[in-house]
C-alpha cells in the first residue's frame, strides 16, 4: 500500500465517528419532525388531502426534487463541505420559524423550505460517505444508512414521545433547531481536529454534466437502485404520514402509542439492514426484494383494516420487515455503481424524494376520496408492478472495493 493509499485510509477512518455522529443527530431531527408535524396540521385543522401534501414535505419529497440533481453537480465541482454547513444553517432558522405558523398552507410553505434545505444536507453526507467508501470496506458500507436509522426510528420518536406530553409543538422545534445546530459544531469541530474531505479523482470524460447523469440513467443497477428506493420511501413515507392521524383520531390511542408503534416499526427495518446482510450470501436479492413486497403488502392491509393497537402495531411490524428488506436490496447494489458520487447520490436521493413526495399526496387523495385509513394501501399496485420490471444483477463491471480501483480513486485531500 502506497503511503498516498495509507494517508487515505488514515483520514477516511479518522472522520468516520464524526460523520455517524452528524449522521445520527440528522436521523434525530428528521424523526422528531415527522412525528411531530402531521399532529400540529391536525391541530391546525387540516384536511386529509393536506396532511398529505404536508406529508410530503416533511418528508423531504418536495426540497429533493427541487435540489438534488444541481446539488450533486455543486458537490462534485466544489465539495460536500460547504453545501453542507450553508443547507443545515437554513434547515435550523426554518424548523425555529415553524413556531410562528398558524394555517396549514403556511405550514406548507415553511415545511417546503425547510425540506430543501434538509435534503441538500442529507445528500451532502450521501457523497462524502460514498467519497469515503473504498476506504471504509463493504462491512461498513452500511453504517450511515444505520446511524441516521438509529436516530430517526428509535431515539426521534422516543425524545419527542417525551417533549410532545400535552401538545407542546414549540417544545419539539426548539429541540429540533438546536439538534441541527450541534451539527454544525461538530463539523467545525471536524474542520479545526483537520478531518478533510476526500475528492474523487478528476472526472477524465470531455461530456457535459447531463451527459453524465444519463450514462448513470442507463446503468441497469443503478435503475434497480433507483426503483427500489422510490417504492420504499413512499410506502415509509404514508406510513409515517398517517399513522398518528389515525391512530389518534379514529383508533384513539395515546401519543405515546403513536411513538411506540413508530418505534416498533423503524427498529425492525433498521435490526434487518444492520444485522440481515446474510440473506444476501443467501438468497439472489430479486428474491428477497420479492419477499419485502409480500410482506409490505401483509403489513399494509393490516394498518388499512386494524380496529385497536395490537392489531396496529402487527401492521407496523410487518410493515417494517418489508422496508427493511427493500432497504438491504437497494444498499447492497448502490455500492456496483460506477460514477462521480456526487451524482450518484443525487439521483439517489431524487428517487427517495419521487416516492416520499408522490406516496403521501396520492394516499392523502385516495384517503379523501374513501377512508383515511385506506391510505395506507396506495403504494401496494406499484410494489406488485416493480416485481414484472426488477431484474436481478449480473456481475458488476467493477466494484468499487475492488484493489484496482480503489487505486484510481487514492484521492487527493482537499
Amino acid at each position: 500500500m502506497s503511503i498516498s493509499e495509507t494517508e487515505s485510509y488514515q483520514q477516511a477512518n479518522r472522520a468516520l465517528i464524526s460523520l455517524l455522529s452528524i449522521n445520527l443527530l440528522a436521523g434525530v431531527a428528521t424523526g422528531m419532525l415527522q412525528m411531530t408535524i402531521p399532529l400540529y396540521a391536525l391541530s391546525l385543522k387540516a384536511t386529509t388531502l393536506q396532511l398529505g401534501l404536508i406529508a410530503g414535505a416533511v418528508g423531504i419529497g418536495i426540497g429533493r426534487l427541487l435540489v438534488v440533481i444541481p446539488s450533486g453537480v455543486l458537490i462534485d465541482r466544489y465539495g460536500a463541505r460547504s453545501l453542507f454547513v450553508a443547507s443545515t444553517l437554513v434547515t435550523a432558522i426554518a424548523t425555529l420559524v415553524l413556531l410562528s405558523t398558524t394555517s396549514t398552507l403556511t405550514l406548507l410553505g415553511v415545511l417546503t423550505i425547510q425540506s430543501m434545505g434538509q435534503a441538500i444536507g442529507f445528500l451532502a453526507l450521501q457523497a462524502g460517505f460514498l467519497k469515503r467508501l473504498p476506504y471504509l470496506g463493504k462491512a461498513r458500507a452500511g453504517w450511515q444508512r444505520g446511524a441516521t436509522q438509529i436516530g430517526f426510528y428509535l431515539i426521534g420518536p422516543v425524545l419527542c414521545g417525551m417533549l410532545l406530553q400535552e401538545s407542546r409543538y414549540g417544545v419539539v422545534f426548539v429541540s429540533v433547531g438546536a439538534i441541527f445546530f450541534t451539527e454544525l459544531v461538530i463539523s467545525w469541530y471536524r474542520r479545526v481536529c483537520g478531518a478533510r474531505e476526500v475528492q474523487d479523482s478528476p472526472h477524465r470524460s470531455e461530456s457535459g454534466q447531463l451527459a453524465r447523469f444519463r450514462v448513470l440513467l442507463t446503468d441497469r443497477i443503478m435503475l434497480q437502485v433507483l426503483t427500489i428506493e422510490c417504492l420504499g420511501a413512499a410506502t415509509f413515507s404514508v406510513f409515517r404520514g398517517f399513522v398518528a392521524p389515525v391512530a389518534v383520531t379514529i383508533l384513539h390511542l395515546s401519543v405515546r402509542d403513536v411513538s411506540f408503534l413508530i418505534l416498533s416499526q423503524g427498529a425492525v427495518a433498521m435490526c434487518l439492514l444492520l444485522f440481515g446482510g446474510g440473506l444476501l450470501e443467501l438468497f439472489a436479492v430479486d428474491r428477497i426484494y420479492r419477499c419485502s413486497g409480500i410482506f409490505v403488502a401483509v403489513g399494509s392491509v393490516l394498518l388499512a383494516c386494524a380496529g385497536g393497537f395490537w392489531s396496529f402495531w402487527a401492521g407496523a411490524v410487518i410493515l417494517g420487515t418489508g422496508t427493511g428488506l427493500m432497504s438491504l436490496c437497494s444498499l447492497s447494489q448502490i455500492s456496483r455503481v460506477q460514477g462521480e458520487k456526487g451524482k450518484i447520490a443525487a439521483l439517489f436521493s431524487f428517487s427517495i424524494g419521487i416516492g416520499n413526495t408522490i406516496g403521501p399526496v396520492v394516499a392523502g387523495m385516495v384517503g379523501d376520496l374513501l377512508a383515511v385509513q385506506v391510505s395506507f394501501l396506495t403504494t401496494l399496485p406499484l410494489v406488485f408492478l416493480s416485481w414484472l420490471l426488477f431484474q436481478p444483477g449480473k456481475q458488476p463491471t467493477r466494484s468499487i472495493f475492488d484493489p484496482v480501483c480503489i487505486n484510481e480513486q487514492t484521492d487527493q485531500i482537499s
